[in-house]
């Protein structure tokens, strides 16, 4: 799929593949995600704790970036607890000269992408109070519950998730096998 913001293109490229120099100056106006970047995605992404995709525009410039890694986590289905892999969107930031533009769409696109490439039935998060409705609206995420978790930085946090299933063509399936 590709992926576009006005003429430009997005490239995504993992941690892996690029230098320091590439990413020591971004900033999303948000501590904990410039941090994180800058000091532990690399190696959490060598040592296969998560991975880290910087996304870059046609230009060379470094626009964003989003960790993801695959986590279990407890649903209610079918009335019942079951414990389920998931993919959660760990981090997620857009520089400040891209945000308010369609990066942040994009990346979270990608990532959604990227779940049903891999079959995953659940996307996850924690999202900051005022981005929930962001997540609810554009994506059709919704709240695990109401309670608020703290971050690494202190700041409350939601648990949302979006269910990936599809259940159109499992009913279609299983009726008219």
């Amino acid at each position: 799929m590709q992926y576009e913001v006005g003429h430009y293109s997005l490239v995504f490229i993992p941690i892996i593949e690029c230098h320091y120099d590439d990413y020591k100056k971004f900033n999303c106006g948000n501590g904990s995600i410039n941090k994180f970047l800058k000091t532990d995605a690399f190696l959490s992404h060598a040592y296969k704790e998560s991975s880290t995709t910087l996304v870059f525009n046609n230009s060379g410039q470094l626009i964003g970036y989003f960790t993801i890694k695959k986590i279990r986590v407890k649903f209610e289905i079918n009335n019942q607890i079951e414990e389920v892999d998931c993919l959660e969107i760990a981090r997620i930031g857009v520089d400040l000269s891209w945000q308010k533009q369609g990066i942040g769409k994009n990346l979270v696109n990608r990532i959604i992408d990227l779940a049903y490439m891999f079959n995953e039935r659940y996307v996850v998060g924690f999202a900051i109070r005022e981005k929930v409705d962001w997540y609810r609206r554009k994506f059709n995420f919704r709240l695990v519950s109401e309670d608020e978790y703290e971050n690494d930085s202190g700041e409350p946090v939601i648990f949302i998730y979006l269910n990936l299933e599809y259940p159109e063509i499992l009913e279609q399936f299983e009726t008219n096998p």
